[in-house]
Parts: structure tokens; C-alpha cells; sequence
């Protein structure tokens, strides 16, 4: 009895031990792939090279095709200068098959900050850039890259909103504005 208890835990202890460092071999993987992937749209961006950004981006990204792309990309160059560096604060898979690797950000810019969501897309190896969310300090709404389609909000501004018409109204539902 006491070497079936002794076994048992060992297979414990190493499926414990595989779990562990398999997540964090993965927490390392998302790191490298986030760092390479913000490290060449931060080059690109800085070169005025944004129809590359566009050209190695995923087909939803390129939904409003490239001219709104490098009107979008060259109109962020002006107004926040170049892309300085930036600090990673936030790395999560998404979906079912966590194919969406989201990345939060600050990014320092020579006229600017901003907050940026990154929304990585894999497949077959490939990373491909997703969709872009920028926040400017001065401001709390989000550039979406590509725009959301009609009729859906950001949970960030509905933050500001007025509560919701199908809640109760008591102060629990009000949100400070």
C-alpha cells in the first residue's frame, strides 16, 4: 500500500513538474514572439515603412485595405513622432485554440505615450499582426485598427456612458463618468 502512495506521488510530483515548466516554457514563447513582432512594427513604423506593417499583417487587418492603412499609419507618425521604445505590462492568449496572442502595452513616442493593444494572430508558425488598439494619454478613446463594425463598444467607454435602460436604476448600476 505504502509503495502504490509512493508512486502515485511521484507520477504527481512530474506531472506537476512537466505542467509548471511547460507553462512556463509557453510565458517564454509569448514573450520572444511579442518582443519580435512590437521590435519590427516599431522599426517599420520609424522608417515610414507602414505598407509593410499592412503587407505582413493578417487578412482582418486588412479589411479597410492599404490607403486607409498608411493615411491611419502616416497620420499617428505625425501627430506622435517617432516610436521611442515601449514596456510590456500585459500577455494573454485568446480563444479556443488561443491562436490570438494579445499584448498590452506603453508606448513612448518623441511627441506622445499611448496605451496600444496588440492582437497577435499565429498560424502554421506565423505571426501575423491582427488588429491595432492605440490610446493617447490626453484622451480615453481607443483607434482601432482596423474600426470596429458599427453598433460595438469598447468596454472602456461604456465606462462613461449613462447605466444601461435594461438594469434596474439604483446606484449600484451608475458608473462615475
Amino acid at each position: 500500500m505504502r509503495t502504490a502512495s509512493l508512486a502515485s506521488a511521484a507520477a504527481l510530483a512530474g506531472s506537476l513538474f512537466v505542467l509548471v515548466h511547460g507553462g512556463c516554457a509557453r510565458r517564454v514563447d509569448d514573450q520572444m514572439v511579442a518582443a519580435a513582432a512590437i521590435n519590427g512594427m516599431r522599426t517599420q513604423f520609424n522608417n515610414d515603412n507602414c505598407l509593410s506593417i499592412y503587407d505582413a499583417s493578417a487578412v482582418q487587418f486588412k479589411a479597410f485595405g492599404s490607403k486607409f492603412w498608411l493615411r491611419e499609419c502616416d497620420h499617428l507618425r505625425v501627430r506622435m513622432g517617432r516610436w521611442q521604445g515601449y514596456t510590456i505590462y500585459s500577455q494573454r492568449r485568446l480563444g479556443t485554440n488561443g491562436g490570438t496572442l494579445l499584448v498590452e502595452l506603453d508606448a513612448h513616442f518623441d511627441n506622445d505615450s499611448a496605451e496600444m493593444r496588440v492582437f497577435l494572430f499565429q498560424d502554421k508558425g506565423k505571426t501575423a499582426l491582427g488588429a491595432l488598439d492605440v490610446r493617447r494619454r490626453d484622451t480615453t478613446a481607443w483607434q482601432h485598427y482596423p474600426p470596429l463594425p458599427p453598433g460595438l463598444v469598447d468596454p472602456p467607454e461604456l465606462r462613461s456612458r449613462a447605466p444601461s435602460p435594461l438594469l434596474p436604476a439604483n446606484d449600484a448600476n451608475r458608473h462615475p463618468g
